[in-house]
């Protein structure tokens, strides 16, 4: 009776055992069915993760190179100035130069000679020249006498004659000076008219290398934002594409574009407005101007203003400092809805440049009415 007892316990361990060897063998399986069906997934995330910092570091590169080409652009463009303002100030020195020699010129001519000889010998010289002047008096008066009315009419000539030698050479004197004078005067307006192609030159100079603002042209067309993004410059395109991209990372953001504009709202508040001012991209943020610190920002406080009711915080976008900053306005107005961010695959924005005719083809600029008149 034991022994059967025995037997048929030991018959319910061994399937027992069977059992729980079964099972671990099928909860292995499992396991390892779970992660093979999960090793694609997790390669493609790995190459998804390499590809995001592969184009972080294109963008990195990318803006630095910029930075270093506005660097370069703007040391030229100093050097031309100071230049430009070296050759300014050493042709004003020249002038001034010439100026001075001339004026001492004239003044040298025109002021009697002093005598640096002692009084005593002055006197001396005068009492000389008197005595002398007495003795020629008399021979004339007595060759007067004698020699008749035709001998001094004749002296008289002689006198004459000497008399407008003397002012000859005086008039050829005052002649060689006013073309002294005349030559200076045409080496000043010569160097002046160099510093003026110098400073036009310059100026140019510095067009070329910080980009000259073009003349205003009253276009027939009235363009949507889509045909001024095209229009715009590769750079422009790049932070439009950064901030949508900023938004899209958002759960429950949703872009909405329009004729001249385009939103980003959640639900339906709207959370910040894009815009073309002129041919500058905008963006205006749903935040409180008065609670943020805006210097060094690039921010504008447009509250009482006209279509900034709901959005009163503005950043024009023409560098990397505002938008930079767009981006941290943009994290801390989400922060306060408790949106979940996540992961999204960096698009490329950029975009050909058309045509106005080209875009009024395909529905994205139009007359305007004046022009239809």
């Amino acid at each position: 009776m034991y022994a059967s007892v025995l037997m048929a316990a030991t018959d319910k361990f061994v399937v027992a055992l069977i059992l729980s060897v079964v099972t671990t063998l099928l909860l292995v399986a499992l396991v390892v069915l779970a992660y093979l069906a999960a090793r694609p997934a997790m390669r493609q995330n790995k190459a998804e993760k390499l590809a995001e910092d592969e184009k972080a570091a294109k963008a990195a590169e990318m803006r630095e190179k910029l930075k270093a080409e506005e660097k370069a652009a703007d040391e030229k463009a100093t050097a031309e100035q100071i230049a430009a303002l070296e050759k300014a100030r050493e042709i004003s020195r020249k002038i001034e130069e010439a100026k001075e020699n001339l004026s001492h010129g004239v003044i040298a001519d025109s002021e009697p000679k002093v005598s640096e000889e002692p009084a005593e010998t002055e006197k001396e010289e005068l009492r000389s020249c008197e005595s002398a002047q007495s003795e020629e008096k008399e021979k004339t008066e007595t060759s007067e006498t004698t020699a008749g009315p035709e001998q001094s009419g004749a002296i008289a000539l002689e006198d004459l004659t000497a008399v407008n030698e003397e002012k000859t050479s005086e008039e050829e004197n005052d002649g060689s000076m006013l073309e002294t004078a005349a030559t200076v005067a045409a080496v000043v307006t010569k160097e002046q008219s160099e510093s003026e192609s110098a400073a036009e030159e310059g100026e140019k100079a510095k067009k070329a290398a910080f980009g000259s603002r073009p003349e205003r042209i009253v276009s027939p067309y009235s363009l949507s934002f889509k045909a001024k993004l095209i229009r715009s410059g590769e750079e422009t395109q790049t932070f439009y594409g950064e901030i949508e991209d900023t938004f899209a990372s958002f759960v429950d953001v949703r872009k909405t574009e329009s004729w001249s504009k385009v939103r980003f709202k959640i639900k339906r508040e709207t959370l910040a407005i894009m815009t073309f001012r002129g041919n500058t991209l905008c963006i205006s943020l749903a935040l409180d101007p008065t609670e943020k610190n805006l210097r060094g920002k690039c921010a504008k406080n447009m509250s009482g203003r006209r279509g900034f009711s709901n959005t009163p915080l503005l950043i024009k976008l023409k560098r990397e400092r505002a938008l930079s900053a767009a981006k941290d306005f943009i994290y801390e107005l989400m922060a306060s809805y408790d949106s979940e961010r996540v992961y999204i695959d960096m698009r490329d924005y950029r975009l050909p440049y058309e045509e106005v005719e080209s875009l009024a083809g395909r529905g994205l600029a139009r007359l305007k009415p004046s022009a239809k008149e």
